[in-house]
């Protein structure tokens, strides 16, 4: 099968992969790209909050893929850019902007991609800055995630794929419930699949109700924001 043209001329000659990939951003996705995301409401959970993305943060998503570190993470190597590119610009991926409630400032963002090779819809994030990046904000973006998806967008299933050696990203998804499956091999790296289903999500919903019981709070778990998504508090 022949590669796109975007992927086969970025392959062939890396050092202009940026600069094809900025022209085709402008070409293919644009102002008119804001309304692809299928993310439609900001969900709150605790510290972060998430929100759909505005051009300039398209703008900021597409470039971090150029970043070996967030290429590689999500198993691109230095194609990263062309692919995402492509693929969003296909409407098949829910795109969401990651922020900090209590900065209010972007601190990454997260792709939902539609079951291909498994029954599941798929998550991926990244928090670029380490300063930002602890378990506090992974746990709470994932449930945040998990809110929208099955309770706005109502899919049966959603998962997730952790590499061996990242021991960080696989606590975090076992303490969020997600079961355990296959372990495969992509790219010289093996992964383990990991699933919730509806069903699951809901014993997740009960832990956290319980959680939040035993902590004396009575604010709701989530909060669903109207634009111009604006946060509450966390002492609100």
């Amino acid at each position: 099968m022949r590669l796109p043209l975007l992927l086969a001329i970025c392959r062939r000659f890396p050092r202009l992969s940026r600069p094809l990939c900025r022209l085709a951003f402008a070409l293919l996705v644009g102002r008119r790209g804001v309304y692809w995301s299928r993310w439609y409401v900001g969900v709150q959970r605790r510290s972060v909050y998430l929100v759909p993305p505005d051009f300039d943060d398209l703008q900021w998503m597409f470039e971090l893929f150029h970043a070996p570190e967030i290429s590689e993470m999500f198993g691109y190597h230095d194609l990263g850019a062309p692919v995402m590119l492509l693929r969003y610009r296909a409407g098949t991926l829910v795109v969401a902007i990651i922020k900090s409630v209590e900065t209010r400032k972007r601190i990454g963002f997260l792709i939902m991609y539609p079951p291909a090779g498994f029954s599941f819809w798929e998550f991926g994030y990244a928090i670029p800055d380490s300063v930002d990046r602890n378990a506090f904000n992974a746990l709470n973006t994932t449930d945040a995630v998990g809110h929208y998806m099955f309770e706005i967008l109502r899919v049966p299933a959603c998962g997730w794929r952790t590499r061996e050696d990242n021991r960080a990203a696989d606590a975090v998804v076992r303490r969020l419930g997600y079961v355990a499956g296959e372990t495969i091999q992509e790219e010289g790296h093996r992964y383990i699949i990991y699933s919730l289903d509806r069903e699951g999500w809901q014993r997740r919903l009960k832990k956290l109700s319980a959680n939040q019981t035993r902590e004396g709070g009575d604010v709701p778990l989530f909060r669903v924001l109207k634009h111009p998504y604006l946060p509450v508090p966390a002492s609100e």
